[in-house]
């Protein structure tokens, strides 16, 4: 199990790397190598943010649908106390 989460990690970072290095080239000719790196990490930390967030909730079983239930005001006849 820790084998196929590292690797499930190491493939994303891979993806991530190849998609900021592939940004990177596209921006600094347009406009400059400063810009380009700033896109690259930029892409990296949102990769990386958006990977802990799915896997975090993924680990304990939340699908979306149940976030949002989870998120969401209850209303009048939803209270507990009732």
């Amino acid at each position: 199990m820790f084998a196929n989460l590292l690797f499930r990690i190491l493939v994303r970072f891979a993806v991530a790397l190849g998609l900021a290095a592939t940004c990177m080239i596209a921006v600094s000719y347009l406009f400059g190598i400063g810009v380009a790196l700033k896109a690259a990490i930029v892409i990296l930390t949102g990769v990386a943010v958006a990977a802990y967030w799915r896997s975090h909730f993924l680990h304990r079983g939340t699908t979306l649908m149940r976030l949002n239930a989870c998120l969401r005001i209850p209303r009048r006849h939803d209270r507990w106390d009732q």
